[in-house]
């Protein structure tokens, strides 16, 4: 160690207030970022486990993949695990009292698979052959049909069909139940199949299952090794590592196996930003201002410290500089101090900021998840990227607050530095004060007024200081108040305490003899009647001009041939004028 930098060590330790001081600025400082960065990770992540809950642990499907094809997609490099599934078919659900959902809807699980979509087992155990299901506890609840384990059911298994046009059209577990009125067809189930399966458990209903489902979800077992040549699978990947490049790469893998149909969970991925969500923008902008007003108010203190470091050190370095001391050297010097207090400031500032999160974590977890609706717990999350993130950031503070004031004593002169001649510029006039100031408040006023003119500098270093402070309080709790009112925007669209559901089976007349009813009841003050018309519209357009994450959900229209057809879906909803108004 050289001789400029052991001096700065005993200059630190000869001012142990004033370091310890400049220490806890900057320990709090890295506290403030780190519990920045921190946040943001971990409610990333609580989204990430929420939406897995809820649609599984998957990232990319491929649909109907081909049996022989399906150690391409294992054995691919970016897949950590790939689960096997099947759609079996419909079956009428015998004696079903919901007459929205008459069906069960069977699907063929391997081992992979019951993890992947984490089912929740009631009772017995999962199907381990073909010729074994597992039930949703749903079927007993909603549509009153009771069955046990070790039950046998004989289905009549087929697919439904809705005619349009003179066309059949396939509809999957997304559309719900199309009932025939008596001015349309509606659909039809299709028997392909009989089979008799045994009920060796009991499931709760499954988070992927949409509500307006036709179907209560049953699960049977899939064996890859009872597969036949033209069988076709579902694959349900995860990545091994999750970033757009592969995504692109999953692309291209599904078009070497021939597979025309791959969806990816936008619920999940959404959350890696891999699929662009506003939510995740506003999260990292909310996250960037209030980083960079932290950093503002950091670098006001943590400079205010240094520079008054400067002023005491002033003789020494003149003293330095008359010796031989170079300009780097000098300024060095500073820089060195602040790595001191850096080497020790940050470590600590990441530690009690981490700890400051969990603490913080555990108070408003009750709060979180009853204003979000979520299942998942806010759990502390931390990792080499974000302590890094905070790091750097903290660097980078200390770095601008030490910069200005290593410039200064860079250029601190022999003279200069005994006379001081920087640091105190004084004439009458810069001090002079109002004789209505020791009128009104005393001598001891005027004394610390004359005091804050005699170094007009650090007085408005101190001011800034305590304004930014001000400012980043307001900021942070503006933006609370913020997000809190957009929950509460977003969670009720419409004033309204309680919404009643007329099932679409009921006839006009009945609607609207319910709806009279729910009007007069004495404690109603207001009624309002909806009606909601669900269609699909099918769109010739060049694919190009569709955005690529639109594209996804815009499903190709495979039955029309030589048309770029895409096909979205629409809800038309209906209200009377006095509503509306």
């Amino acid at each position: 160690m050289n001789i400029i930098n052991t001096l700065t060590l005993r200059h630190l330790k000869l001012n142990k207030q004033r370091t310890t001081v400049t220490i806890i600025g900057v320990i709090l400082s890295v506290a403030m970022i780190t519990a920045v960065a921190t946040f943001v990770s971990s409610f990333l992540n609580m989204m990430q486990k929420n939406a897995i809950k809820d649609t599984g642990n998957w990232h990319v499907l491929y649909s109907d993949v081909q049996s022989q094809n399906i150690n391409s997609v294992i054995n691919d490099a970016n897949t950590a695990t790939a689960a096997l599934s099947k759609d079996i078919g419909y079956a009428v659900l015998d004696g079903s009292k919901n007459a929205e959902k008459p069906y069960l809807f069977i699907k063929a699980y391997d081992e992979q698979s019951m993890k992947t979509f984490n089912l929740d087992l009631v009772a017995g155990h999962f199907p381990q052959n073909p010729n074994e299901i597992v039930i949703s506890a749903q079927i007993a609840e909603n549509g009153g049909v009771k069955y046990q384990v070790g039950d046998k059911i004989k289905l009549d298994v087929g697919r439904r069909y809705l005619a349009e046009g003179g066309k059949e059209r396939s509809l999957k577990q997304d559309t719900s139940f199309k009932k025939p009125a008596e001015d349309e067809n509606g659909e039809k189930l299709i028997v392909e199949s009989s089979k008799e399966y045994t009920v060796t458990g009991i499931i709760s209903r499954p988070g992927f299952e949409p509500y307006w489902a036709p179907g209560y979800t049953v699960i049977s077992y899939l064996d890859q090794n009872e597969l036949a040549p033209a069988d076709t699978v579902n694959l349900s990947v995860t990545w091994n590592k999750v970033n757009k490049k592969v995504k692109e790469q999953a692309n291209a893998l599904a078009e070497n196996i021939g597979v025309s149909e791959v969806s990816y969970n936008r619920d999940l991925l959404r959350f890696y930003g891999i699929i662009g969500d506003n939510l995740l923008r506003t999260v990292y902008s909310l996250a960037a201002v209030v980083t960079v007003l932290i950093i503002i108010g950091s670098v006001a203190l943590i400079y205010n410290s240094f520079a008054i470091s400067i002023s005491e050190r002033s003789r020494h370095l003149g003293m330095l500089a008359s010796v031989g001391a170079t300009k780097k050297q000098k300024r060095n010097s500073v820089f060195f101090e602040s790595f001191v207090v850096g080497i020790i400031g940050i470590p600590l500032g990441i530690f009690f900021g981490t700890l400051g999160m969990g603490i913080t974590f555990a108070l408003v977890q009750p709060l979180i998840q009853n204003s979000l609706n979520i299942g998942v717990k806010l759990a502390l999350v931390t990792s080499p990227t974000t302590i890094l993130a905070a790091a750097l950031l903290s660097v980078l503070t200390i770095f601008i607050s030490a910069y200005i004031p290593a410039k200064r004593a860079a250029k601190t002169s022999p003279m200069e530095a005994i006379r001081q001649s920087k640091d105190v510029k004084l004439t009458a006039r810069n001090v002079k004060t109002s004789k209505l100031t020791r009128l009104l408040f005393g001598f001891e006023a005027e004394l610390g007024l004359k005091n804050l003119k005699r170094n007009s500098r650090r007085y408005k270093i101190t001011v800034f200081s305590l304004v930014l402070s001000i400012v980043l309080f307001l900021s942070v709790s503006s933006l609370s108040l913020l997000s809190q009112k957009s929950a509460d925007l977003m969670l009720s669209s419409t004033p309204y305490d309680v919404s009643v559901l007329v099932t679409s089976s009921a006839t006009v007349q009945e609607k609207k003899d319910f709806y009279t009813a729910i009007a007069k009841l004495d404690d109603a003050d207001v009624a309002v009647i909806q009606q909601t018309m669900e269609a699909e519209s099918a769109i010739d357009i060049d694919s190009d001009l569709i955005p690529s994450d639109l594209k996804e959900i815009m499903q190709p229209d495979n039955q029309r041939q030589n048309t770029e057809t895409y096909v979205t879906r629409i809800q038309i909803k209906s209200i009377d004028d006095e509503a509306l108004n």
